[in-house]
């Protein structure tokens, strides 16, 4: 897979979605129009020519005022992404440190395929009253995502069905089509504002007084209500065949990051042999039926309308044949599987778990075929590399504090020169059982090297989620503080931080809707990158950088070396910020002009390794563990 091909492909699909729900639009205020323009015909008399021209624009304009206020509505009330979605189904957050089975279990399987992708670890949720083998995931970009199961997803699957619904879950994050849903949730709102007028019309003229409101109320609020209804059909319907080919794509994308095609294809076979299908009861679940793995309702049309393909004809393009449904349901989970449950399961360890502490070798290339190009391989050392840390750090990651303690050594560790200050004011500034079970997890931490701490911190964010805004704002100024402690602050430490505070900050979101740009408009943002790349590379950095500038081309003809104090911290924060929302085929050409920076020497030490993976994770580019000799 492309990850950039696909999020432009997403672009582009959602800009002709938005021309097709703009014709269903114009269609509905041409009949709305009629509608208006009959009654008051019927109402006073008057041919229909003699109306004026600004009875027909008023018309139009109070249709086009209600789509809108529907559409808004719903995406504000959206603004929070994906977490908003799974609590508008009343799916309830997991706990990180859940002792309940097939809660952990389901938490393992979420974790290993964030690490092999390169995601972070999305928050996932339960609907705990639905027994249908149903999940979703939904957020406005790869690293604001949650995945929510329903009950019978967690009691009915296997564990490697499991892992196929959770792989296919994780296709739709790495192929940009949750933002997609969001917007088709907000738009198909909009079509329904003219139904709920039409009923809202009914209403009023059955409360009236006089009897005479009666007849044109039901007369003016029933056309409404069919021409709303038949507005969002219309607008289902469009976004129903959009969904159908996503959902044969993310099957196979399952298939293909498990190489395990009875995962995914079991999943779908039991769903067919489970009386509770993939239903979802609750007000809302209709609304959510296209974002879904299976349909989340009973729909009385097919065919043009059907939000997901027939369960037989997906297993036939999984298997290549017709296979039977499982009717059986799973076996208990035995004891050994319990205390085995956060076991290596025998997988081999996962290259790079120990420290590195020469340079390999990466090339540019390789580093663009391996974003959002998840391998069994990953999945495999993903699985090994998260159940075999140490029992103390798998511990702390379930719990905020915890969480907390490891997002610090992962700071402080980059600067050994200034450990002993940065110890000194975490010291100070935690109560003394945290500041001891900090000290304990130190070198259990330091053993997997820098190239790991990524992994560590996106396993911390769900706990750290789970920090209120006050806690939230305290532990990062802590942090911020932590890095500052020498009142320098390198790269390395720069980007980390900005990871984590990006993970946990609504900033980001909230700004979704801004334009994308091109990078010749953001050739200054650029060059404030990849001079500060340069800059922390190596010694040679006019070298470094020419070899960046190579990369771009002509595309950026405009991008120049910056001095060094030109480039610190804030600025290539604000840099990064900015370039988050570089078009989708621009941002490999900035990766490949750090990674040729980097790389100017043939060389990459794991610090280097971990400023850019930490880079392009800024940059919503989910890169999976590198391999640097692979």
């Amino acid at each position: 897979m492309d990850f950039f091909a696909e999020q432009d492909k997403a672009r582009r699909t959602s800009r002709w979605l938005v021309l097709w729900f703009a014709l269903a639009v114009l269609v509905i205020v041409a009949a709305v129009d009629l509608v208006f323009t009959v009654t008051a015909h019927l109402a006073t008399d008057r041919p229909i020519p003699a109306l004026p021209l600004g009875f027909h624009a008023g018309s139009a304009g109070v249709v086009l005022l209600i789509v809108g206020i529907g559409a808004l509505i719903r995406i504000v009330k959206l603004a929070k992404g994906g977490e908003a979605v799974a609590k508008m189904v009343g799916a309830r957050a997991v706990d990180p440190g859940t002792r309940d089975f097939h809660e952990r279990r389901l938490l393992n399987v979420v974790e290993e395929m964030a690490i092999a992708s390169g995601l972070t670890v999305p928050r996932v949720y339960v609907l705990d009253k639905e027994q249908g083998i149903n999940a979703f995931a939904a957020g406005y970009s790869p690293n604001e995502a949650v995945v929510a199961v329903n009950r019978g997803t967690l009691t009915q699957l296997t564990r490697d069905q499991l892992q196929g619904v959770i792989a296919h879950e994780f296709s739709h994050i790495l192929h940009g089509d949750m933002r997609l849903n969001i917007r088709l949730l907000g738009w198909l709102s909009g079509l329904l504002g003219i139904f709920v007028m039409g009923r809202l019309v009914i209403r009023l003229g059955f409360e009236a007084d006089d009897i005479r409101a009666i007849i044109p109320a039901l007369l003016v609020g029933g056309a409404l209500c069919v021409v709303g209804y038949l507005g969002v059909l219309l607008g289902e319907m469009i976004q129903a065949a959009v969904s159908r080919q996503r959902e044969f794509l993310a099957d196979a994308s399952a298939v293909q990051y498990t190489r395990n095609p009875d995962g995914i294809g079991g999943a779908l076979r039991r769903i067919g042999g489970w009386g509770e299908g993939t239903l979802i009861d609750h007000p809302n679940g209709e609304t959510l039926s296209y974002i879904c793995f299976g349909a989340a309702v009973k729909r009385m049309a097919d065919g043009w309308f059907a939000t997901h393909p027939p369960l037989a004809e997906r297993v036939r393009r999984i298997y290549g044949h017709e296979m039977d449904v499982i009717e059986a349901e799973p076996p208990p989970p035995a004891a050994d599987e319990i205390a085995a449950l956060d076991a290596a399961a025998g997988f081999a360890p996962l290259v790079g778990t120990k420290a590195r502490r020469g340079k390999s070798r990466l090339a540019p290339d390789s580093v663009i075929a391996t974003v959002a190009r998840v391998t069994p391989q990953h999945v495999e050392q993903a699985r090994a590399f998260r159940s075999g840390l140490d029992e103390r750090i798998s511990d702390a990651l379930r719990e905020a504090r915890g969480a907390q303690s490891v997002v610090a050594i992962c700071l402080l560790l980059l600067e050994p020169a200034q450990r002993e200050r940065q110890l000194g004011l975490l010291q100070r500034e935690l109560e003394a059982d945290d500041f001891a079970r900090l000290s304990g997890l130190i070198a259990p931490i330091e053993v997997l090297g820098e190239a790991r701490q990524i992994e560590l911190a996106d396993l911390a964010v769900p706990a750290l989620r789970t920090l209120d805004a006050t806690g939230r704002t305290q532990f990062l100024d802590r942090m911020r503080r932590l890095v500052l402690v020498d009142n320098t602050l390198s790269l390395p430490e720069l980007l980390l931080f900005v990871l984590v505070e990006y993970r946990l900050s609504q900033r980001v979101t909230a700004q979704r809707a801004r334009r994308l740009h091109a990078l010749p408009q953001m050739s200054d943002a650029a060059s404030t990158v990849i001079s500060a790349v340069a800059h922390a590379a190596a010694k040679e950095t006019p070298l470094a950088f020419e070899q960046a500038r190579g990369q771009l081309g002509a595309r950026c003809p405009q991008l120049m070396l910056m001095a060094a104090d030109a480039v610190g911290p804030a600025q290539v924060r604000a840099a990064l910020e900015r370039l988050l929302f570089l078009t989708p085929m621009d941002k490999p050409l900035l990766i490949r002009a750090a990674v040729a920076a980097i790389t100017h020497d043939g060389t990459v030490a794991p610090r280097e390794n971990l400023m850019l993976r930490a880079l392009c994770a800024a940059l919503d580019v989910p890169l999976p563990p590198l391999d640097p000799e692979g």
